[in-house]
């Protein structure tokens, strides 16, 4: 339930199958209110009938007078006679079993209600009970007179012929019970269809919602990639407006003014550090220069090693300003360079003998491994800044007594730089690179200021390279330069 597509796919689910499921009941209870009707109509009328007329005589005494079975009523109905005052049994049909009682089922007063029960057997009925009062039963016909001769059923209105048999006289409940088996089997094989269209209709919702999930939220996820591919260094894309929905046109208008805000507080920041390098400039320019020329000058020995130690920390505050400066520049995009061949491997034996004496100082030596690489089309004094940054930063941090591993190999890409030191504790590699990031514990000078890997990574992306920062097996500090090796795919990258 975490994601809106999940709950769509969910909500249109279960919401599908909740009004299917409703519908299929409302279905099943209309058929069986229906079905019931029409049978309970028919039993009804078929009980009145019965009371009404009388059942003949032939059907009370046949089975008395001859020893043979009563002739049956219709298939699948049951009847039940009593009388009304003794509750003596006077007819029972053929197909009643006798340990079935239908006067069970029903309840007095008997005015024709209807009952739906189940028999002692499990067997569903409706049952009705009705009084008929009349002596027409109470009547036996005379016997034929011959084998051929076949009782009449006496005239409307007129009373059978024959003499009066007590034990049938009459007022009497007819009890009917019409077998509801079909219609229960009716309805249950009606159950079963609307199981399976309801399991049909969820399966079938499935597969809507999953395709209306990418249909909703195909614009969300063009919103998603949109907002993804922004970065630092692409503040002025904005998100497109075309084939939007309605409802998100005010978010998308709302988040493109927002990023013109952000855009404009990064430019404002850029432009607030690049001035403030360019006005350091000039003072400390004008400060080395003072130093410089105290330190020709005859004086006193504790001055001069004074004056030497403030030259050094206006020396890096230089190359601070410096790196400031030329950070700028990238990311406003105005550092332009056209690509030469480069011999990388004499760059950087050039680039490292600044830091020799510095690593010297510390008992740090450097180990090259260098293969046979070819020519680069690049830019020197780009590699020139990329290479002394690196030095830089293993010689300051790398502990005392080590050696840094200095490895330039070719690949079927490019040329690959690695340079590898050892360090006092562990490195944080994601933030290396962010402007002004410093580990606590891997100063070894104080004048640092964390920008040297950020213009690592700056220039070499603008030379159409890649850096990376790791920890080896060896629990080094490693930073890997990958710089591309055929000019065809420098020329969009190269300005200027």
């Amino acid at each position: 339930m975490s994601t809106l597509g999940t709950r769509i796919m969910l909500g249109t689910i279960a919401s599908t199958g909740v009004v299917v499921l409703i519908a299929s009941i409302g279905v099943w209870m209309a058929a069986r209110t229906i079905l019931y009707r029409s049978f309970d109509d028919k039993l009804l009328d078929r009980a009145h009938g019965t009371a009404s007329r009388g059942l003949p005589m032939q059907m009370l005494t046949h089975a008395r007078r001859e020893g043979e079975p009563p002739e049956p009523t219709s298939s699948g109905m049951l009847m039940q006679v009593l009388r009304e005052d003794t509750r003596e049994e006077v007819y029972r049909s053929v197909n009643l079993a006798p340990e079935l009682s239908l006067a069970a089922l029903v309840c007095e007063p008997f005015d024709g209600r209807l009952e739906h029960a189940r028999l002692a057997d499990g067997k569903p009925v409706s049952v009705v009970a009705v009084n008929a009062a009349g002596r027409s039963w109470g009547r036996r016909p005379p016997p034929p007179q011959d084998a051929k001769d076949v009782p009449q059923p006496p005239p409307p209105g007129a009373e059978p012929a024959g003499p009066v048999n007590p034990a049938l006289n009459g007022p009497f409940v007819v009890i009917l019970a019409a077998n509801a088996s079909g219609i229960h089997d009716d309805l249950d094989r009606l159950a079963l269809v609307l199981l399976a269209l309801w399991g049909g209709a969820v399966a079938l919702s499935a597969v809507v919602s999953a395709w209306l999930r990418r249909a909703v939220l195909r614009p969300v996820d063009r919103l998603s990639q949109a907002i993804l591919a922004m970065d630092a260094s692409n503040l002025s894309a904005r998100i497109s407006m075309q084939r939007v929905p309605d409802e998100m046109v005010v978010v998308l208008d709302r988040l493109n003014t927002l990023f013109g805000r952000v855009e404009a507080a990064f430019k404002r920041e850029k432009a607030t550090i690049a001035n403030i390098a360019h006005e350091l400039r000039t003072p400390i320019a004008g400060l080395r220069t003072t130093l410089e020329f105290s330190l020709v000058r005859d004086g006193d020995a504790a001055a001069k090693q004074v004056q030497t130690k403030c030259l050094g920390v206006v020396v890096q505050m230089q190359d601070m300003i410096s790196n400031l400066l030329a950070l700028a520049r990238l990311e406003s995009g105005e550092e332009a360079w056209k690509p030469v061949p480069v011999e990388i491997a004499s760059l950087a034996k050039a680039c490292w003998e600044p830091f020799e004496d510095r690593a010297r100082t510390r008992h740090i030596s450097a180990r090259w491994n260098i293969a046979q690489v070819p020519a680069i089309p690049s830019s020197p004094d780009k590699l020139r800044v990329i290479l002394s940054n690196l030095f830089d930063n293993a010689v300051s941090h790398a502990v005392e007594v080590a050696v840094i591993d200095i490895e330039i190999s070719a690949t079927p890409e490019g040329v690959v730089l690695r340079v590898a030191n050892p360090t006092s504790g562990p490195v944080d590699t994601a933030s290396v690179f962010q402007p002004f990031w410093r580990g606590d514990s891997a100063r070894s000078g104080g004048m640092h200021c964390g920008l040297g890997l950020s213009l690592v990574q700056r220039l070499a992306r603008l030379l159409g390279g890649t850096v990376e920062a790791s920890i080896d097996h060896q629990s080094r500090f490693v930073i890997t330069v990958q710089l591309p090796l055929l000019s065809a795919s420098l020329p969009a990258l190269a300005r200027g």
